[in-house]
């Protein structure tokens, strides 16, 4: 009887302390639970901000492609009217030079008849080689301005691919 007292008195002591015990363990699991989602909405609100700026980097770069898109259609519409232009300053050049010979100031006097005439052929003369030179200048100036356009369009691409893979390097972490 003794044996089955202590028998007894065992088993309803482990039977508290196991109780007790399991009861901690899902008290622990409980507390762990709160905590680890504090962490995750703190974590969350923590990212919040990030991921805005993140977004609103990303509109950027979008807005930044479709103007290097909208650049390089300008340049090669630039490059079509160019070949026009080009026509035009090869016969603006030839008929300057051409003209240059012709147009002695000898030859005027010689064959106008009065020095109203004269004054009338040179200062025509003068305002067709000098509208020719402006021709000649204002399609250079457009050829060196697309070049530089193309240069500063190539230069702005590899900088926006440079920003593009950081900018997937820093999604991916």
């Amino acid at each position: 009887m003794k044996k089955l007292c202590i028998l007894l008195f065992a088993v309803f002591f482990l039977f508290f302390l196991i109780n007790r015990v399991y009861g901690d363990e899902l008290d622990d699991i409980n507390q762990q639970l709160k905590e680890l989602n504090t962490a995750y909405n703190q974590s969350k609100a923590a990212t919040a901000p990030l991921e805005s700026q993140l977004n609103s980097i990303k509109q950027r770069v979008a807005f930044i492609e479709q103007d290097l898109i909208n650049k390089k259609i300008s340049i090669d519409n630039g490059y079509k009217n160019l070949q026009k232009q080009t026509e035009i300053l090869n016969a603006a050049i030839r008929s300057f030079y051409i003209k240059s010979y012709y147009n002695s100031p000898i030859l005027t006097f010689l064959s106008a008849s009065s020095a109203s005439e004269i004054t009338q052929l040179l200062a025509y003369q003068k305002a067709k080689a000098d509208q020719d030179k402006v021709i000649i200048t204002n399609i250079v100036l457009s050829i060196t301005d697309l070049e530089e356009k193309k240069k500063n369009l190539e230069a702005e691409e590899i900088k926006l691919a440079a920003i593009k893979i950081s900018l997937d390097k820093v999604v991916t972490e």
